[in-house]
């Protein structure tokens, strides 16, 4: 597959194009998952590299001035893996690729050498992102995208400073979900002891509040203020209870219903122990919800 600007080079694969808004950060996203990700080349604006440019002067050139094309950058995910861009797509492009944002930039990825050691990780990465940022993945060889849903990721994972009791933390549930039980609680460990706040509901499954002491916190909580986050992970989970998995792309339509009922419930109980506790929210993929309500429905 060529390069959104036509350019291909030797001695690397181009198997992939991400196609994400203007407005996203791809550099957040990479970060969510490649903690090491860096602009070996800082892309640069048409505005900033025609600053750079020397105008002309003299008689001919009065009433003309120098305009410069903007440069892509590289993102190096991981060596030997390199997003280039951005690369503006043309409206008839994202039509193609059934993106409706106003403007949409393109990042070629690069794997150097051979790439199939990385080749997993890299596509569920993709993949991901693209779903968060209401994008669009484009794979070597094909002319259509991948199918993604982009309201998949209904889960949220809020990570706090703050330890909450299992019986204020049943309190906090419960002004959502009235009949919110505190169903288990675990052995003690070092901090508070971890415990599930389970919801069933008659048509719609069940809402499952864990909470627990992280060993380990996401990638994407390096990017934000350590007071911002904890090691205290509050998990709001809905479980359909119907034969599609969490992760399934391809779900019912009675699922997509249930879905579209429950993801504002799961949203509201997470508001509502963020505003006890604070911290930030991440969803399924690991990525930081600015809106904690965003990828739901």
């Amino acid at each position: 597959m060529t390069a959104p600007s036509g350019v291909t080079r030797s001695g690397s694969v181009a198997s992939h194009l991400l196609a994400v808004p203007a407005s996203a950060s791809v550099q957040a996203l990479a970060l969510a998952w490649y903690p090491q990700a860096r602009w070996t080349r800082e892309p640069v604006t048409a505005a900033a590299a025609t600053a750079g440019l020397s105008q002309p002067r003299g008689a001919r050139f009065r009433g003309m001035s120098a305009v410069a094309d903007a440069q892509p950058g590289e993102l190096e995910l991981e060596p030997g893996v390199v997003l280039t861009g951005p690369h503006p797509l043309e409206a008839e492009r994202c039509h193609a690729l059934g993106l409706t944002a106003a403007k949409v930039d393109g990042y070629e990825v690069r794997v150097d050498g051979d790439p199939v050691d990385r080749g997993v990780r890299l596509r569920r990465w993709l993949v991901a992102a693209a779903r968060h940022a209401r994008g669009a993945v484009l794979e070597e060889g094909s002319v259509a995208p991948l199918t993604l849903d982009h309201r998949r990721s209904v889960n949220r994972h809020l990570y706090s400073a703050h330890a909450l009791s299992p019986e204020v933390a049943l309190a906090l549930v419960r002004t959502v979900l009235v009949q919110a039980t505190l169903e288990t609680v675990g052995s003690a460990a070092p901090g508070p002891q971890d415990y599930e706040i389970v919801t069933h509901t008659p048509y719609d499954g069940s809402v499952v509040v864990r909470c627990e002491h992280a060993d380990r916190l996401p990638p994407a909580l390096g990017t934000v203020p350590w007071r911002d986050s904890g090691p205290f992970r509050y998990t709001v989970r809905w479980l359909s209870g119907d034969a599609y998995p969490a992760d399934s792309e391809d779900a019912s339509n009675l699922h997509h219903i249930a879905r579209r009922r429950m993801a504002p419930v799961v949203v509201a109980v997470v508001a509502v122990m963020r505003t006890s506790i604070a911290g930030t929210v991440l969803d399924d993929d690991g990525f930081i919800c600015q809106d904690p309500g965003q990828g739901t429905g």
